[in-house]
């Protein structure tokens, strides 16, 4: 299965790589992911093209890193679908089996000839900022640029939406758990990015309670920002 077809160059919203091209035309193998997942991976790369244009990525490295987040979960093809929608508690044996998939994800799109930079991204997806992630233990800036942004995009559309063992967290909610773990488990700089946007204006396609406003959090960022 050929996977990989020339990427058409994105417009200006988060949504354009969507918008201009069927990504399950261009990549068959989204089709054997299941509907949820699908859903979550046009979602992530949204939410990821939207960060890195505001971290200042243009052309042919946003485009990179519009594939990448899309493609970021095509490795669980090879977990079961009863370990992936469980929803109890995981056993160490499943967890194990999820924490493969972004091993997976690289291995079938190396396989594919996809660009290295595509590879790299997906495979460490997954890292912490602290080092306390999978699959390799990254930690900081060893974390390639494009896997710490999926990595915030991911988190964030996994917190607002609703999984088999839990419900969805609120926008604020999930903004305010993103700002926490600042510096641990996400790039403080990118987090710090990515609540400053999400308050000049929601991202297109994920509804916003106007009943709870973010100022109490974006007081937080701005006081930071005057401490550094």
């Amino acid at each position: 299965m050929n996977l990989q077809t020339s990427t058409p160059e994105l417009d200006q919203s988060p949504w354009g790589a969507w918008r201009q091209s069927d990504p399950f035309r261009r990549y068959p193998v989204m089709w054997l992911l299941d509907g949820n997942t699908r859903l979550h991976s046009i979602r992530v790369m949204g939410i990821a093209v939207r960060i890195g244009r505001a971290a200042g990525l243009e052309g042919p490295r946003l485009e990179t890193l519009s594939t990448a987040a899309l493609l970021h979960d095509v490795g669980k093809v090879k977990v079961p679908e009863g370990v992936l929608l469980k929803g109890g508690v995981l056993n160490d044996h499943e967890k194990a089996m999820i924490q493969r998939h972004p091993v997976h994800s690289a291995e079938i799109l190396s396989s594919e000839g996809f660009d290295p930079e595509v590879v790299e991204a997906v495979r460490h997806h997954h890292e912490r900022f602290d080092g306390r992630g999978y699959p390799d233990g990254l930690s900081g800036n060893r974390i390639p640029l494009l896997s710490r942004i999926i990595a915030l995009a991911d988190s964030f559309d996994a917190m607002t939406s609703h999984r088999p063992y839990r419900r969805a967290m609120g926008v604020s909610q999930a903004l305010g758990e993103i700002w926490h773990h600042r510096g641990d488990q996400f790039d403080p700089m990118l987090a710090e990015l990515f609540v400053a946007l999400f308050d000049e204006r929601p991202l297109e396609g994920i509804p916003c309670d106007p009943h709870v406003p973010h100022r109490d959090l974006m007081h937080s960022v701005r006081v930071h920002r005057e401490a550094c």
